[in-house]
């Protein structure tokens, strides 16, 4: 799912000829979950990984598999910057006895548009980055179009509006992704543009 930003609506897209596909292969070796991207068709892909609670952004990330339970959802969001869509892969894994691993069917995640509004957008000088029901704390991450990390902000429960100073960013397209300090609940992507 993709999430649109006019200068006066926010529209759902599910219609776009995208062409990611997300996928990767996973190995275990001395403790830790190694996974490897084999995702195709992105162009400056941000990779948004997602395993027992824990978020991360990297192409090709590790997890230790220490606090592992016997069964663990894996999943992997590919968001193409420049098509503005993107391709989720997600896969169970169980640990039995004999250390053997198998998948599941996939699944995707989805994120509610409903909750968290940006605006201006484009932007010059100052982001509005208003919530309806925030109970948790968040982190507010900030990537760049080629999916370099850019800086975070810690946003408090019950934050109606967090303000954010972008004036001295350079001008394009940026990926904000909202990240509850419960882990239990996804991620959220949005997407804005600096002029």
């Amino acid at each position: 799912m993709v999430i649109y930003f006019g200068d006066d609506s926010t529209d759902i897209d599910d219609s776009t000829d995208c062409i990611a596909e997300a996928s990767f292969t996973y190995e275990i070796e001395g403790g830790m979950l190694n996974l490897t991207n084999t995702s195709s068709g992105a162009d400056a892909p941000v990779f948004i990984w997602s395993v027992d609670g824990l978020y991360s952004y990297e192409e090709n990330p590790s997890f230790s598999t220490a606090e592992f339970e016997d069964e663990e959802e894996i999943c992997l969001e590919v968001y193409d910057s420049l098509a503005d869509c993107s391709d989720t892969y997600c896969l169970t894994i169980y640990m039995g006895d004999d250390s053997t691993w198998t998948d599941s069917t996939m699944s995707v995640i989805t994120y509610s548009e409903t909750e968290v509004n940006l605006y201006p957008n484009p932007v010059n000088d100052q982001l509005n980055v208003s919530f309806t029901s925030l109970n948790q704390p968040a982190q507010v991450l900030l990537y760049n179009q080629v999916g370099e990390f850019v800086r975070t902000e810690r946003v408090n429960a019950g934050t109606n509006l967090h303000q954010m100073d972008v004036n001295q960013l350079s001008k394009g397209m940026y990926i904000l992704i909202l990240q509850s300090e419960d882990v239990t609940i996804p991620p959220q992507q949005f997407k804005f543009v600096k002029q």
